[in-house]
């Protein structure tokens, strides 16, 4: 008897509360969601140089940490961390001249002119105990590790006039492709000159064309070959930060596609919640990852009308608890969901008014 009073009193209840809260009255369900930061590698690897820039190592670290924890071989990631840690005159050397910074002067580009990395700015901050390298001012002095002779750009020997093995007309046909966009003939022409003695200027034209083209494959969703390209651009130049960053870029939109690829394939064997965490993965390293922006949209529709039927059966069998759970899971998916909200409301109604019986 006492079951089918507990039917009964439900069942009024219920009555009651469909009268006690009506679209125009409901309130904004308290789903406590936890955000989990989730950043791209080379925006990651970005923040952390900004951070390192404003002095903020500690939070330059933890990002750097990531990273390295997610690519054990990130050649920038793990740099950075040594020149954190290392002794500066260990690595730097302790021979130096000293310079005074000029007007539009940055650790960055006295690292680039002097070191040939602008990267190592971090290094030679604390080489010359700066806290804060984003605070350098005209006038400073530093200590440049170095020979003067050595290290000033107008004391280095003067640049030959470019001329390319004995074949003058080579490098001007290369510029002639690269200048019509055509990176590929650019990069056939002075791949050969590698053979030979290749001058500055011409190599300095091939990393360009090597990077240009690279990002022309890569907006053509060839990103496999457009890697091979970054590969070699960075074995011609291994201290070239552009370079290492657009290799870190690319490593984004190769991880964006594997993910958006297992989206699919979850898809297709009905795994609805794993395919949805895979487009939203694709899209944390690609956000213009347009196919997986419409696969996480499509996935998220039917989840949420499949999660909302479901709660509704339970909540028609009283099972409120679990009912207000996946309620709140569709809230989560989409937190405008008007019939959510409204029904996720009475569900708590209901179930403070059965308290209190």
């Amino acid at each position: 008897m006492r079951y089918l009073y507990q039917i009964a009193v439900f069942a009024a209840v219920t009555v009651l509360a469909g009268c006690v809260t009506t679209p125009e009255q409901k309130e904004k369900p308290d789903v406590a969601v936890q955000q989990v930061e989730q950043i791209s590698v080379s925006n990651r690897l970005k923040r952390a140089i900004q951070y390192l820039q404003n002095g903020n190592n500690d939070e330059a670290r933890r990002d750097l940490e990531i990273i390295i924890t997610q690519h054990p071989n990130h050649r920038v990631a793990k740099d950075l961390i040594n020149q954190m840690d290392m002794d500066p005159k260990e690595y730097l050397g302790t021979e130096h001249f000293l310079y005074t910074s000029q007007p539009k002067d940055s650790l960055s580009v006295i690292a680039e002119r002097f070191l040939g990395d602008s990267l190592q700015f971090v290094i030679l901050s604390r080489y010359n105990q700066i806290e804060n390298p984003s605070r350098l001012t005209v006038g400073d002095t530093l200590k440049i590790p170095g020979k003067r002779s050595l290290a000033l750009p107008e004391e280095k020997a003067p640049k030959l006039p470019v001329q390319m093995s004995g074949e003058p007309s080579k490098y001007a046909l290369a510029k002639k492709h690269y200048d019509a966009q055509n990176y590929r003939d650019a990069i056939t022409t002075l791949e050969k000159e590698q053979e030979k003695d290749i001058t500055e200027e011409a190599r300095n034209l091939l990393l360009l064309s090597y990077s240009a083209h690279a990002d022309k494959l890569a907006a053509q969703k060839q990103l496999k070959s457009a890697r091979v390209l970054l590969e070699k651009a960075q074995a011609l130049d291994p201290s070239n930060d552009q370079i290492a960053m657009q290799l870190a870029s690319l490593d984004d939109m190769l991880l964006a596609d594997r993910f958006y690829k297992q989206g699919m394939a979850y898809t297709a064997s009905g795994e609805l919640d794993k395919a949805y965490d895979s487009f939203s993965q694709a899209l944390v390293y690609e956000p213009d990852h347009a196919m997986a922006s419409k696969g996480l949209k499509k996935t998220r529709q039917t989840l949420v009308t499949r999660y909302h039927k479901e709660a509704m059966s339970l909540y028609r069998r009283h099972n409120l608890d679990k009912a207000i759970e996946i309620w709140e899971k569709v809230l989560v998916l989409d937190p405008q969901y008007e019939p959510a909200m409204i029904y996720r409301t009475r569900a708590l109604e209901l179930q403070e008014k059965l308290k209190n019986l």
